[in-house]
């Protein structure tokens, strides 16, 4: 360091003895000073030693130890405190959709059956039977028999108003000029609508009421008119009961 072993920091000194004779002692020197120990001159002190530079002797220079140094103790680290842990938000579940469900469809319901009623006709032509034909419609004007020559027995419909048609394209009916022809229309025993003698054409309306009654539009049956076939009757034969009262109804 250069200050000697005195007095600067201390009062340090050394004594040096070859075999009892001392060669040498000091304490006060700067960085360094020799004692000879090889004569027997007493000890020479070496001239001070100026202070190292850049230039100053390859001595080596050991620098003082330095005082040992306690490790700093580190101060007490606390654990870290854990963030709150938010549980997680469930997603929201959406219910299943029901699967539609088809409104149950009801089983066709047959409509009610339409009761007929059975009508006998019979038609005798005259000596020329290809000019003769007839027809049986409804009110609505759909044919539902036709010509046919002998008896016919179609079932018509009940509650409703036909019309009977026949026609000769000669003119002269099927009665009486070339042959005794006729035609009927009637239910049991009892006649509602007859005849043959007519030019051209003829044309009767009836109404099948029921299974009893058929009420007839003949040319000798007054009163009142129900979709176009007359309500009274006026002979026997246009009741099924074969009695018409006085009154025009059948008993």
């Amino acid at each position: 360091y250069g200050d000697g072993i005195c007095c600067s920091v201390g009062v340090g000194s050394y004594t040096v003895s070859v075999n009892g004779v001392e060669k040498g002692s000091g304490g006060d020197f700067d960085s360094s000073e020799y004692a000879n120990l090889c004569t027997s001159d007493p000890p020479t002190t070496a001239p001070p030693t100026p202070g190292p530079s850049a230039a100053s002797s390859s001595v080596p220079v050991t620098p003082p130890t330095p005082a040992p140094v306690a490790p700093l103790t580190p101060a007490p680290v606390a654990p870290p405190t854990p963030a709150p842990v938010v549980p997680p938000t469930p997603a929201p579940v959406t219910p299943p959709t029901p699967a539609p469900v088809a409104p149950l469809t009801p089983a066709p319901v047959a409509p009610p059956s339409v009761s007929c009623i059975t009508v006998n006709i019979n038609i005798v032509t005259d000596d020329y039977p290809d000019e003769t034909s007839w027809t049986i419609a409804d009110e609505d004007g759909s044919e539902v028999a036709s010509s046919s020559i002998g008896d016919v027995t179609p079932c018509l419909e009940s509650n409703k108003v036909f019309t009977f048609s026949i026609s000769d394209d000669w003119g002269d009916g099927i009665c009486c000029s070339h042959g005794d022809g006729s035609y009927k229309l009637y239910r049991g025993e009892a006649i509602f609508i007859e005849g043959g003698e007519f030019g051209h054409h003829a044309e009767h309306t009836f109404f099948l009421l029921n299974q009893d009654t058929v009420l007839v539009d003949h040319s000798t049956c007054a009163g009142e008119v129900k979709k176009g076939a007359g309500d009274k009757c006026s002979e026997s034969q246009q009741c099924l009961s074969n009695m018409c009262e006085s009154d025009g109804k059948c008993a």
